[in-house]
């Protein structure tokens, strides 16, 4: 994928509006109207506060790994390490997020989805280095093109010295 504007030192959010009816009918209205604009009038203080979850997400230590909270389950950790999965791998897995299937129903379209893992992805890393300062991690964004799909997730790089 290349969009010039996803580039992470951009400045400049690149939400597409096509994919976002309330943000495009504000500025149908008001050609100015932005993203801000519309968070600020068209949500509430509550569903602000659950979306931290999302951007600065409840981690689990397990085994040396560390993991998303949301959806960990130790059995399938287990089965998975059972399987001969590595640490890594385990962690890869367990903490892979579909970025278009997080919100049922509500396709935004695929830059929009681009988008918000690009972001997501700053602010997991951001969430990892604080919580985990002596450790380093890897945060991936998959996108696949053809299939209009992306992918994030994370695990501890392990062939590192303290």
């Amino acid at each position: 994928m290349n969009f010039d504007d996803d580039r992470p030192d951009n400045l400049v959010s690149v939400l597409d509006a096509s994919g976002l009816p309330i943000l495009r009918s504000w500025q149908d209205g008001n050609p100015e109207s932005t993203a801000s604009m519309v968070l600020h009038t068209e949500t509430t203080a509550e569903l602000a506060l659950y979306h931290t979850a999302l951007f600065w997400p409840d981690l689990i230590e397990h085994e040396g790994g560390v993991f998303l909270r949301d959806g960990f389950r130790v059995e399938t950790y287990r089965s998975w390490r059972d399987q001969g999965l590595d640490p890594a791998a385990i962690e890869q897995v367990g903490n892979r997020r579909h970025i278009g299937h997080m919100f049922p129903g509500d396709w935004v379209g695929y830059r929009n989805c681009v988008h918000l893992a690009s972001v997501l992805r700053q602010t997991w890393s951001a969430r990892l280095r604080s919580s985990f300062p002596h450790l380093t991690f890897s945060v991936d964004m998959l996108c696949d093109d053809e299939n209009e799909e992306v992918v994030l997730t994370f695990w501890r790089n392990r062939a590192q010295r303290a």
